[in-house]
């Protein structure tokens, strides 16, 4: 068996701060848009709203350039839809509302290599303000959005092999803008969300499963939430925060401060602490174990718009979170963001009184590399980890999506993982370390 020694880059994330680097502004102003990675490290960019229209343009973001291309646009306009990366070097692009009377059923497929659009097969209802997320077989799973009359319960799952949606078992609760996380054993949670025949933002929570394609209620959350994010944990659990709630006394839609986890092993919820002010229209993503969310808007409602800095980062073991003030990397909501490679996340667009500014986060430090033996690499059906304890491993696709995890320095590979790169996190302590791993 060759050995392959590697340098992993060693992360603290109880002492880290991130980067904010502001990049070459998109063609067009945008927001309520949609962002998917596509193979390698380049960022379709789809849709929105921006400069008093409704857009059907689209663009993509050259990672090795940090320039925006224009490409030809959609064949329809839209705005809440959702955009997934479906391999291939294809971008799937799913529903939205058109501005005006539709929610749309459509879909549409981009291919990067040739620039080019083609129809993809049609949902079977419309919607907007829907969730999907890429599951560990890359299926895509759509569910809940608003039809524009009712919010949906219906879900479908989109199969990239056979190009069809497969209508699965409706959600015990129809809702839209909730938000949806991969479990590392491949299920799906449902949290949250907006439904005005029960109270508008929900507490409610239920989980997908893959293998029956149904889905079962689990305990509630201690506060409803709307347009707010979740995100897996390092240790497993699932960390939810922001969100919007009515406030009644004031007549307008407050971010909500308290912050939640919920353990999958018992089925409970836990205080996760408080947010330092409230954020709405948020999202949450784990970037080598510090969990980082950019902007977001504390108060809406009556003409009063006060949205958030540039973005926060969690500290898990004293529950708090650190602002990130950066004047070149502006405060914004219903931004879209996304991973683009190992330790960055995309930031593009949004509403901030007009002001419409466009930031790379990336992870940083300056300690010392360390030199750890990760072996057989390419592997098949294990990787072995020597040189530094290993307490926790997470194995993570060039989508960003955590598709496999356990304990211990001998990593067994789950069946059905694609050939291809991936990103193996370590942690070991207090201490996340990351290298690239292929999979043959």
């Amino acid at each position: 068996m060759k050995k392959l020694t590697l340098l992993l880059t060693l992360l603290a994330p109880l002492a880290f701060q991130a980067q904010l680097t502001a990049v070459s502004d998109m063609n067009e102003v945008r927001a309520g848009h949609a962002a998917a990675t596509i193979d390698g490290a380049d960022v379709l960019v789809t849709g929105g709203f921006g400069d008093g229209a409704y857009l059907n343009s689209a663009e993509y973001f050259e990672f090795e350039s940090e320039t925006w291309v224009e490409v030809d646009p959609m064949s329809t306009v839209r705005y809440g839809h959702t955009a997934n990366g479906i391999g291939n070097n294809k971008v799937l692009v799913c529903g939205g509302w058109d501005g005006e009377l539709t929610n749309h059923l459509t879909t549409e497929i981009y291919d990067h290599t040739f620039e080019t659009w083609e129809d993809g097969p049609d949902m079977a209802v419309g919607r907007s303000n829907h969730q999907s997320v890429l599951l560990l077989d890359y299926r895509i799973l759509i569910s809940g959005g608003f039809d524009g009359t009712n919010d949906l319960a219906n879900c479908e799952i989109y199969d990239p092999v056979s190009n069809t949606f497969t209508v699965v078992g409706d959600m015990q609760m129809a809702r839209s803008s909730h938000t949806l996380t991969l479990l590392p054993d491949g299920k799906v949670l449902a949290t949250g969300g907006f439904n005005p025949n029960f109270g508008f933002q929900l507490n409610t929570c239920e989980i997908f499963d893959p293998a029956t394609n149904l889905w079962t209620t689990v305990s509630p959350m201690t506060y409803g939430r709307d347009n707010h994010a979740a995100v897996l944990m390092p240790d497993g659990q699932i960390l939810v925060a922001g969100g919007r709630y009515f406030n009644g006394d004031l007549n307008l839609f407050e971010g909500q401060l308290e912050c939640e986890y919920y353990n999958t092993t018992n089925d409970t919820w836990s205080s996760a602490g408080q947010m330092t002010e409230g954020q709405s229209y948020v999202k949450l993503f784990n970037v080598n174990g510090t969990i980082f969310m950019p902007g977001g808007v504390d108060q809406t409602g009556n003409g009063v718009t006060t949205t958030y800095s540039s973005g926060a980062t969690f500290n898990n073991g004293t529950e708090e979170w650190t602002i990130l003030t950066d004047t070149d990397a502006g405060g914004r909501y219903r931004y879209a963001a996304t991973h683009i490679t190992e330790g960055t996340v995309l930031v593009c667009g949004g509403e901030d009184a007009g002001a419409y500014l466009f930031s790379i986060i990336t992870n940083t430090n300056d300690m010392d590399d360390i030199e750890v033996e990760v072996y057989p690499n390419p592997a098949s059906e294990e990787l072995i980890i020597r040189g530094v304890r290993v307490d926790r491993w997470v194995l993570v696709n060039t989508l960003g999506m955590e598709v496999a995890t356990g304990e211990g320095s001998d990593v067994h590979l789950p069946n059905g993982l694609t050939t291809g790169n991936y990103i193996l996190h370590v942690a070991s302590g207090d201490a996340w370390f990351c290298t690239h791993v292929a999979l043959k």
